[in-house]
């Protein structure tokens, strides 16, 4: 009869792990984490790209783009000073005045409307009357936009943008606010 150096017991654990081990491997997900994180890189670094590529279209005016249906889709990026904001399906809308020069109350052709993809935080430099808006976006629609403090309505449809890269200015802060939304 030949005996055995290695005893029974240590036989049935090192079977066990064995087993263990492989099962372990079998049940390892298909995708890993780090395939999960490379997805969400490439994610982020596509819509950063929207972003800048919304610089290209600077020349645009608002009172240019108001009511031409061939620049919707199109990036945009534009500043100005916000006159009012309402709420449109639960959905906050700020409207800029694009040229300073003109007053809103009196002349609506240089006014564009932003929407938000989220809800925007409480901050003091958000103000629906007195800050300076640089935006960056695309443009998804147009519509007649009115105003409800004086009662007017523009002429023409004036574009609605939304925001990809947003900063708020006010004059008592020194810092504005960026956000962006990927």
């Amino acid at each position: 009869m030949k005996t055995s150096i290695v005893p029974n017991s240590w036989k049935r654990i090192v079977f066990l792990i064995s087993i263990i081990f492989v099962a372990g491997i079998l049940t390892q997900p298909l995708y890993s984490q780090e395939s999960f994180e490379e997805k969400e890189l490439l994610i982020r670094i596509a819509r950063q790209a929207v972003a800048q590529k919304a610089s290209i279209n600077r020349q645009i005016r608002v009172d240019e783009a108001a009511g031409n249906y061939n620049l919707i889709g199109k990036a945009v990026e534009w500043n100005g000073q916000v006159c009012f904001a309402d709420r449109k399906n639960g959905v906050l809308r700020m409207f800029v005045n694009s040229n300073v020069e003109v007053r809103h109350e009196e002349n609506m052709d240089s006014v564009f409307g932003i929407i938000f993809p989220i809800e925007l935080p409480k901050d003091p430099r958000i103000s629906d009357t007195s800050s300076d808006i640089r935006v960056k976006g695309k443009i998804v629609g147009f519509e007649k936009v009115f105003n409800p403090k004086f009662s007017i309505i523009s002429s023409q449809r004036q574009p609605i943008i939304e925001a990809v890269e947003i900063e708020f200015s006010r004059r008592p802060y020194v810092e504005s606010l960026r956000l962006k939304f990927f």
